[in-house]
């Protein structure tokens, strides 16, 4: 059975992590745009996305014990309930949400 794959720009993050840190998820219908603008702000920032269409699930996330930034830019609730409960199953210690709305959520393990 085939491996699932990477989320978008892992390689290039993957780089950028060799401390723990905060690593930044985006998600929602605007996610390419709104991790290219990530990156151009802070180069040394580990930018990942989850694109429109795909599911956490769809994806491998080996983020250790880093603390992780979800930028929402419309998903549904659901499925960043998955992302959350995803990455907090791979090792993540916290899971900040800032929400497309200016409401935030915070998921620990």
């Amino acid at each position: 059975m085939k491996s699932k794959p990477l989320p978008p720009y892992f390689r290039k993050a993957k780089l950028l992590l060799t401390a723990p840190k905060n690593i930044f998820v985006a998600v929602g219908p605007d996610a390419w745009r709104c991790a290219r603008r990530k990156r151009g702000s802070n180069e040394n920032a580990p930018v990942l996305v989850l694109p429109p269409g795909k599911t956490a699930s769809d994806y491998r996330w080996p983020i250790g014990k880093s603390e992780i930034i979800v930028i929402d830019t419309g998903e549904s609730a659901q499925g960043l309930e998955n992302l959350a409960h995803r990455l907090l199953t791979n090792g993540a210690n916290l899971v900040f949400t800032i929400h497309h709305n200016g409401s935030s959520t915070v998921y620990r393990r």
